[in-house]
């Protein structure tokens, strides 16, 4: 908790000193009128933060509530979630920078088509590496981590961390229909999202407890994800190419036997090798797939208007 507020303060305190010298005098006063119309007008945005953390938060909840042993599989459950967490930290801080780029673009009429392509390939790239890295890793990582950890810590984890590929490519999308303004429909998706990951642990925590909240997470992250796909096709006519979105699949199927085979092959190794020389594996193959072109990613992001922001 401490943590949090100290990380929390400190930015807010190195954001207001790099804004400082581009404010004018700053007075205190307080106009109803205004402080009404910033509610109306943020309304939308909170709702989809609110709507957002509750289709992510509702299985630890329901896990405590609805087990005998609902504060072991809580434990077991977090356990893993501290690592899918950390892992978010990444593609939020990605969509901080999509988002004023994407509404930039969409407000001078600009072409968003070449950011969203490489946005998706470099973070998608970097999705699919971590995330089957800790799959065929998973009971490695679990004991490593956690010294009573059981391969069924292991599994929680193993199919908890897939859904970050998911969650990556719903940042990328949420950016872009945030930047339109149109919230309504993506709130909409969320409150099915809701009711899809209520529904689904209600089936499956009872029968397979922690690993079925995984489960449910996978399954509700990845609709939400198409879904978003699906309204940025709708409301903005944008689509990753089928080219790029095959090198991906073609890229992921070549990372996940690159990690199986290193998780089976010379066990007497340390893992912990094993893991790195697939992650390094896995950057010479996005380089190989054309995921990975610097260049023409450091152009997007400038055409981007990133140096405003």
């Amino acid at each position: 908790m401490y943590g949090q507020v100290w990380a929390v303060g400190i930015t807010a305190l190195i954001a207001f000193a790099v804004l400082r010298g581009h404010l004018t005098a700053i007075r205190f006063r307080w106009r109803p009128p205004l402080v009404w119309w910033l509610l109306k007008k943020s309304f939308p945005f909170a709702l989809v933060i609110l709507l957002m953390t509750l289709y992510t938060r509702l299985d630890a909840v329901m896990l405590e509530r609805m087990l005998p042993d609902g504060k072991h599989e809580t434990g077991v459950y977090a356990s893993a979630y501290r690592l899918l967490d950390a892992s978010n930290m990444v593609g939020y801080l990605f969509a901080s920078l999509l988002l004023p780029m994407f509404a930039r673009l969409l407000k001078t009429k600009g072409s968003i088509g070449p950011l969203l392509e490489t946005s998706f390939q470099l973070i998608m790239a970097g999705a699919w590496s971590l995330s089957l890295g800790v799959f065929f890793f998973r009971n490695e990582i679990a004991a490593w981590l956690y010294p009573d950890a059981t391969p069924y810590w292991g599994d929680v984890l193993g199919y908890l961390m897939l859904s970050f590929v998911a969650m990556s490519g719903a940042y990328i999308f949420g950016a872009l229909l945030t930047a339109n303004g149109r919230l309504g429909p993506m709130n909409r998706l969320f409150l099915v999202g809701i009711a899809l990951n209520f529904t689904l642990n209600l089936l499956l925590i009872p029968h397979y407890k922690a690993f079925g909240a995984a489960i449910a997470t996978l399954i509700t992250q990845a609709l939400i994800w198409i879904g978003q796909m699906v309204l940025a096709k709708r409301m903005l006519g944008l689509m990753p190419t089928g080219g790029a979105m095959l090198r991906q699949a073609l890229f992921a199927v070549a990372v996940g036997f690159l990690f199986f085979f290193l998780s089976e092959w010379n066990a007497a190794a340390q893992w912990q090798f094993r893991f790195m020389a697939g992650v390094a594996g896995s950057i010479v193959m996005a380089l190989v797939f054309r995921l990975l072109p610097l260049r023409g990613a450091l152009a997007e992001f400038r055409k981007g208007n990133l140096n405003d922001f």
